[in-house]
């Protein structure tokens, strides 16, 4: 039996059919189109500036290529940067592994809070300086400030550099695939299952490497900026639809008591400890992913990063 009763006829026939209406496929069919936009923005705004004798130049005056590319000319303004952080933050799981948790575990999807705020201060301990010593230093990338604080002069010939490169492809390939998975389910999901998973992942295979070869971080920063935005606006829809569909947020939780008290019971001291273990390790593990200090060395001052 449901936790709550439905009132919306429309929400019923979508939970008994297990089928999507036509307006989500414009929605998304509008995102997509959207997210290209975004795409041929910064990529002509590129082009624009090469064009107007503008364009980074590999010497000492200027950004560089590999510096405009992959770090977007360090030029991340408050806006963009604060919101391409905050999507950082969140991933496939996010979407797909914490509703599923919360729904199964109750209250225990709450640890996950927790860890954000770990993250946040992990972040702003090292972030200022590494953005500092970046444009300081000149780095162009994340292994950039390895070599400068460890004298690696020839990366292709020195084991330390071979080994930060292993310690940083190894855990983003498991994560990157995470996320492959979890768009790949929830198209298939949303299509009924006619497109199968990995038409799905492939498909964004394929738009995650045109950003990549022809956007760079200021492209996937802009697109951080609608896709925070579609987040933020998303969570309070939550709030609204709370009210409008379920009878608010107590009649919810009263419903939960009624049929399944675990669900909002509140952890005992050994729990506690292990969501104290989780806060920690994720904390401190998810800040130091490599697209947290790319963030930081791009952005444009360190009066954005305190």
């Amino acid at each position: 039996a449901p936790y709550w009763k439905l009132e919306d006829p429309d929400l019923v026939a979508m939970a008994e059919t297990q089928k999507f209406s036509s307006e989500l496929w414009v929605i998304l069919g509008l995102y997509l189109v959207l997210l290209v936009a975004v795409l041929l923005h910064a990529r002509l705004q590129h082009l624009f500036k090469r064009l107007c004798g503008g364009a980074p130049k590999v010497d000492e005056e200027g950004p560089g290529v590999l510096v405009n590319h992959f770090l977007a000319g360090r030029k991340l303004g408050p806006v963009v940067l604060g919101f391409s952080v905050c999507a950082s933050m969140f991933s496939g799981y996010t979407v797909v592994g914490i509703p599923a948790e919360a729904y199964s575990q109750g209250f225990s999807a709450w640890r996950w809070v927790g860890s954000c705020t770990f993250i946040s201060i992990v972040y702003i301990a090292y972030a200022p300086r590494l953005q500092f010593l970046s444009r300081e230093r000149g780095y162009d990338s994340i292994l950039s400030f390895v070599h400068d604080r460890y004298g690696v002069t020839e990366p292709i010939k020195d084991l330390l550099h071979w080994m930060m490169v292993i310690v940083v492809l190894v855990p983003c390939f498991i994560y990157l695939c995470a996320q492959f998975d979890a768009f790949g389910n929830t198209i298939s999901s949303l299509s009924d299952g006619e497109i199968s998973n990995l038409q799905a992942s492939f498909f964004l295979a394929v738009l995650l490497a045109l950003y990549e070869i022809l956007g760079g971080l200021q492209a996937v920063a802009l697109t951080d900026v609608v896709q925070g935005g579609a987040l933020l606006t998303g969570a309070l829809m939550i709030l609204v639809l709370m009210d409008t569909h379920f009878e608010g947020l107590p009649y919810m939780t009263h419903s939960l008591e009624a049929s399944s008290p675990e669900h909002v019971q509140v952890m005992d001291a050994g729990q506690g400890l292990s969501w104290a273990e989780f806060w920690l390790g994720v904390g401190i593990q998810r800040a130091l992913f490599p697209d947290y200090p790319q963030r930081a060395m791009a952005a444009s001052s360190q009066i954005l990063l305190r």
